[in-house]
This record gives structure tokens, C-alpha cells and sequence, in this order.
């Protein structure tokens, strides 16, 4: 089941889409826009797309299968553009039998719009009282409507503000909304469409159905048996997380990699401080004052912006002379200048190609109009359509036993009898 939201009528419809049958994840997500959204079309007009889509295995209980797919257009890129992230919705999506949710047009009124979904279905609310809120006040907010367990997918003022590397923040397990779907601007697109968050309450949802259950566990547990062989999976990643090995991005996650750094009185809590982050908010700027690092990340987080573009960015200022490189204060200033919507934080939100043909510098660490990243989209093709998490990647690669799983699970869930290829193609 898949809804379409008109955000220009305010209207909600239900559709089966049957032309996407058998597809999950990215495969699912660019198809939509694909196939459905004009080449010509403005990223941030009303004919572009925002669609949202959970992975084939979704709400079942298969470990680490609780990934979200998002895909648009990219105000970044100017072409098709998915980004994946953890946390609680694809999952919860996935117990109410809801496989997409589709959003188009452009809102009647300026204002901020809410986006509930339950097993009664989906409504539209506006909620002008969460305009221009960072992402944690705005969850905040929900939270004390909806209850601490509902899934929250929420813009900042990034989005809000339309700039081309704006994320969209969502919850996992313990509320904080800390995972990401940062490629590519999708923030503007939701922001474009007037919409501030989606929020998912999974209460008295019937839950999934299997052709096959028994086989279903089987299938599972060869996946779980290879997770749990490795030294990643729930040993070296949570003892590295260390002040708390207990957050899980979502139900079923073995690896435990998200991870938390206490925050002083006045801070959100900082999570999901990854490996590119890292790069683009440390070693790239020459920052090596973790604290600070965590508070360029943190604030990225809360304003709603990709920390690999705005690391970007930040090193297009330095080569202006706008800033000086291991400068972390003067780093965190003009995060807090793309926050407020200031002419520069306009600059450095529109990316970090655009912010270094502003500024006349002569390079940016950008292919295609976006920074570089770490994604391995051709290993991970089978991993995003089921809706599994990248670090059964390897596992995957490593063990074919994983891989045997994965293809058992998607077939005793649907009755298919796909082969390991055809689910390939399925997510490429």
C-alpha cells in the first residue's frame, strides 16, 4: 500500500502502485521519481516528487532491516538523487503494511505542515508553532503530542530555508533524531512542499504477514549466525561507542553503531558522529578538538544540514580567507551563520561547489555538484532493497551463507522465488 500526498489540495490518497511490485528501497524510491517527475522539472516546484520507501523486509524482525529510502529530485544535483537513513520509521511503516508514501505539489498557505500516519491512516495537520525550529525543539514538541515511541522524520531551518544541502533528521530507537538523510538536499524538497515532519505511530498496526514463516526463520537466523560472527557486530562497534552500547539505530539492529556524547546542560545530545562527518568536519578543516567536532556536528544535526556538504563548504571558506583552517570557533560560527539564514550561511548551505564558484576558489571536494562520500552503491544494491543496514555489507561479501539468508527471508515473505540476481537487479 502506498499513499500520495497533495500538499497544493491538501489531499490524501491510497493507491496499491502494482507497477512497483517487487521493488524495496533505493530500487523503489528512484523509480517513483524516475518514471513520475519531468527531467525540467524544478527541484523545489511542485511537480518534483518526495517519495519514501521501506525496504522489502521491513517490520519483520529481520536483523538490521529497518533502513528508510528517500528520494527527489536534488536541488544539490539536479538530478535523481536517494538518501538512506536508520532509525525507527522504515520499520514501523513496515508493520502498518504501508510500503510508500509520495509527496507532490506545493502548500496553499506559508505555514508548517505535519504529516501523521497510523493505522487509521494518514492526515495532514498544520502547525505553525513548529516553524523555524531546530530539529531536536520540533521533536521535542511531537514527542510531547505523540508519545516517545513514535517515529519522527523532521526538517530544520536548513529545509525550511530551501538550501541545497539541507538533510531531513530522523528518530531511532531512544527519540534523539540523529540519523540522517543527508545526500543531496533533500531537506529543501520537503521544505519546498511546506512540510516540517512526518510522524508515524505504529499503535494496533497489524504487523507483517509471512507466505512462509518457518522458512522465513531460517532464513534469518544465517544471517544472524554471520552478524554475530564477526567482530563488528555488537562487540567491536558497541564497545567502541562505549558511554552507551545499548542504542540501537532500530528494532533488530546487531550492530550498534550509533554513538552518543553527553551533552552540557544548555546542548542537545550528539549522535551518529560517522566516519565521513569526521573527515569533513575534522581532518578536512585540519580541527582535531573532538569536543568541537562534536558540537559542528551536533548543530549540523539540529539546523538540519548534511555535515559532509557543510564541511565542504567550511574548506571553500578557508581557501577564501573567510575562515582559518584548524580554526574551530571560526568553523562554528559560520555554521551558525548557514542557521540564521544569513546572505554568507545562504552560501555555505547551497553546498560546497556553489559556495566555492561564490567565492572565486579554483577547487571543491565535489563530483557531480556533491561532496564525496563513503556510500559503495554497487555492494550494497541486494543490502538496500531488502532495507538491511551497509554493515551487512561485508558480511554479505564475506559469507555467502548471509547472502543465502537475505534472498530466503525476501522469498518466504512474499512466496517469490527470485534468484540472488534478480534481487540485484532489483535494487540497482
Amino acid at each position: 500500500m502506498f499513499y500520495r500526498v497533495d500538499m497544493a489540495a491538501l489531499a490524501v490518497t491510497k493507491e496499491q502502485c502494482v507497477q512497483y511490485q517487487g521493488l524495496g528501497g533505493r530500487g523503489l524510491s528512484l523509480r517513483i521519481v524516475a518514471e513520475a517527475v519531468n527531467p525540467n522539472t524544478h527541484p523545489l516546484g511542485g511537480e518534483n516528487k518526495l517519495a519514501l520507501a521501506t525496504g522489502l523486509l521491513a517490520g519483520t524482525g529481520a536483523p538490521n532491516a529497518g533502513r528508510l529510502s528517500v528520494s527527489a529530485k536534488s536541488p544539490l544535483t539536479g538530478m535523481v538523487k536517494e538518501s538512506n537513513a536508520g532509525g525507527e520509521m522504515g520499520t514501523k511503516l513496515g508493520r502498518l503494511g504501508i510500503r510508500g508514501i509520495i509527496v507532490e505539489g506545493l502548500p496553499p498557505e506559508d505555514t508548517a505542515y505535519v504529516i501523521r500516519v497510523s493505522a487509521n491512516g494518514l492526515l495532514i495537520e498544520t502547525m505553525p508553532e513548529l516553524k523555524g525550529l531546530t530539529i531536536s525543539a520540533a521533536v521535542a514538541r511531537l514527542q510531547g503530542i505523540s508519545g516517545p515511541a513514535a517515529a519522527i522524520g523532521c526538517i530544520g531551518p536548513a529545509g525550511e530555508n530551501k538550501m541545497a544541502s539541507a538533510c531531513i533528521g530522523f528518530t531511532g530507537r531512544d527519540g534523539s533524531p540523529d540519523r540522517q538523510a543527508g545526500r543531496g538536499g533533500l531537506g529543501a524538497v520537503m521544505g519546498s512542499k511546506g512540510l516540517k515532519a512526518i510522524v508515524v505511530d505504529d499503535s494496533g498496526a497489524p504487523g507483517v504477514s509471512f507466505a512462509d514463516e518457518a522458512a522465513f526463520r531460517a532464513g534469518a537466523q544465517k544471517l544472524i549466525r554471520v552478524l554475530q560472527a564477526r567482530s563488528a557486530a555488537g562487540q567491536t562497534l558497541a564497545g567502541y561507542n562505549g558511554d552507551r552500547p545499548d542504542r540501537l539505530c532500530s528494532a533488530g539492529c546487531m550492530i550498534r553503531c550509533p554513538q552518543g556524547y553527553p551533552a552540557k546542560p544548555d546542548e542537545v545530545a550528539a549522535g551518529g558522529l560517522k566516519k565521513a562527518s569526521r573527515r569533513s568536519l575534522g581532518t578536512s578543516l585540519e580541527i582535531d578538538n573532538l569536543d568541537d567536532i562534536v558540537l559542528m556536528n551536533r548543530l549540523c544535526n539540529d539546523y538540519g544540514v548534511d555535515t559532509v556538504e557543510m564541511g565542504d563548504a567550511l574548506r571553500v571558506a578557508i581557501e577564501a580567507g573567510i575562515a582559518q583552517s584548524g580554526n574551530s570557533q571560526a568553523a562554528i560560527r559560520l555554521i551558525h551563520e548557514m542557521g540564521k539564514a544569513t546572505p554568507l550561511g545562504r552560501i555555505l548551505g547551497a553546498g560546497g561547489e556553489a559556495a566555492g564558484k561564490v567565492f572565486g576558489v579554483k577547487w571543491a571536494a565535489a563530483v557531480k555538484k556533491t561532496g564525496a562520500g563513503d556510500e559503495d552503491p554497487a555492494a550494497a544494491a541486494l543490502i538496500n532493497a531488502a532495507g538491511l543496514c551497509r554493515f551487512a555489507v561485508a558480511a554479505v561479501l564475506e559469507n555467502p551463507d548471509a547472502l543465502a539468508g537475505i534472498v530466503e527471508m525476501c522469498n518466504a515473505r512474499y512466496g517469490w522465488n527470485k534468484t540472488t540476481e534478480e534481487y540485484i537487479n532489483m535494487g540497482n
